[in-house]
């Protein structure tokens, strides 16, 4: 018979700020938000199978790193989002085979950069294009870093297609067409965590209309 899992519990030493610029282009400003944390955390719940077991157990964690994002909009219709973390997540205290041990499916790395730009008058006006990547960093597939379950690093392409039928015909203000389109260059690698595996999502595009009012 299992026993009642004990409250978690942490401690968090945090610190932000934020940097708010206007160049000579720029409309609302470029934003940056630099967060740095440590955190340690007492009695999380987690699947654990080092043992060949599926079992729950619980573990304390001591997680550091820090994160960066951006944005500047431009008078000219482009804009920019870039963000990026740094994560260092430390099993302190689980089993002997685990203790240092970095927790599984926890990269040190993610990236992530989207462009967008919208068409100010002519033709095309209320035509707006976008497109992005997304990197997630090497990670391992279980806490004992069994080498056959490591996650490879992966890049994902993202884009997106809309259009404002008001700046078409004033009668359709607030209808909006858009596609959307993620993982565009299908990029499916294996995907482990906590010793189970996956594939990563394919290629999706998705079409919607909305109406605003």
């Amino acid at each position: 018979m299992g026993s009642i899992l004990r409250p978690l519990s942490g401690r968090c030493c945090c610190a932000t700020s934020i940097v708010k610029t206007h160049g000579p282009c720029a409309s609302t400003g470029r934003l940056s938000r630099p967060w740095v944390f440590d955190i340690d955390q007492e009695n999380a719940t987690v699947y654990e199978t080092s043992s060949g077991l599926n079992l729950l157990r619980q573990l304390d964690l001591k997680s550091r790193g820090f994160e960066l994002e951006g944005n500047a909009s431009l008078d000219n219709g482009w804009s920019f989002i870039a963000s990026y973390s740094y994560n260092d997540v430390e099993i302190t205290k689980l089993t002997s085979e685990t203790l240092g041990n970095t927790l599984n499916s926890s990269p040190y790395h993610m990236f992530s950069l989207w462009a967008d730009y919208e068409v100010q008058s002519g033709v095309l006006e209320g035509l707006g294009v976008g497109a992005g990547v997304r990197y997630v960093g090497s990670s391992f597939g279980d806490n004992v870093h069994t080498p056959v379950l490591n996650n490879q690093a992966r890049t994902f392409v993202d884009a997106s297609v809309r259009y404002d039928l008001g700046a078409v015909n004033p009668s359709f203000e607030g209808v909006r067409l858009q596609l959307n389109a993620t993982n565009l260059l299908n990029e499916v690698e294996q995907l482990c965590i906590t010793g189970f595996c996956y594939f990563d999502e394919g290629r999706k595009v998705v079409a919607s209309m909305r109406y605003r009012f």
